[in-house]
């Protein structure tokens, strides 16, 4: 069973007088240890469909579903304490607060188990992404984009979850800093068998993935490409 699905999943926007349709019955699953990547014009519905399968918008209609059951039954709000974990373009991290410190807010607020030393399994996990015990004991504004990137990205992971979901999340960094971030992204699939979903504009980090989702704005729904090119 996939870990992630949506049925018949329907949304609009408001257009003049009438409304746009944006997602029009999608139906698509994501499973465990595979990374995909979702391209898409500029307002195609991307980003809305990110909003969806991370219960920060509702559709009009159709269902999401997490280990076949529905994220609504299940309560958005629960939902995305303990079961997803999100990466932001804009990385979204406190700024006040050192690395290590916004991973522990994630780890303190989820319902899911967790060591009794969280401090200790948060530089842990830091480390693992490449974030060393140095720079996690630094303000957020004292690190380089790329590393608070990976702080994000330790922050998403440090609940116990099974998906990652990334809105752009190399969109700010150079080309360098890009592709090893992507290959952590590849990591966390392939190694860590998370699933992982990513919102992207560039097929260079699409062709990177195992499973390509295009959403086509005549149809407003998704075309499937396996990537032979992984």
């Amino acid at each position: 069973m996939s870990i992630l699905e949506t049925r018949d999943l329907y949304f609009t926007y408001p257009d003049g007088d009438e409304r746009k349709v944006i997602l029009n019955n999608v139906n698509v699953s994501f499973d465990k240890g595979m990374f995909y990547t979702i391209l898409g014009e500029s307002g195609s519905g991307k980003t809305t469909f990110l909003s969806l399968i991370s219960a920060l918008d509702k559709p009009e209609s159709g269902e999401i579903l997490f280990n076949g059951e529905s994220i609504k039954k299940i309560g958005y709000e629960k939902y995305r304490r303990n079961d997803i974990g999100i990466v932001f373009q804009s990385f979204n991290l406190i700024p006040y607060m050192n690395g290590v410190e916004n991973v522990m807010v994630a780890m303190s607020i989820t319902e899911n188990k967790m060591d009794k030393d969280i401090k200790k399994k948060a530089l842990e996990i830091l480390e693992s992404v490449g974030i060393d015990g140095n720079k996690a004991m630094r303000r957020i504004n004292r690190l380089s984009g790329g590393e608070q990137q990976r702080v994000a990205i330790a922050r998403a992971i440090s609940t116990n979850v099974d998906i990652i979901i990334a809105d752009e999340p190399t969109g700010n960094l150079d080309s360098k800093t890009s592709d090893t971030i992507i290959e952590l992204f590849k990591e966390l699939a392939h190694v860590r068998n998370k699933c992982v979903i990513m919102v992207t504009h560039a097929q260079k980090v699409a062709d990177a993935s195992d499973i390509i989702l295009k959403l086509n704005t005549d149809t407003q729904n998704f075309e499937v490409i396996h990537n032979e090119m992984v």
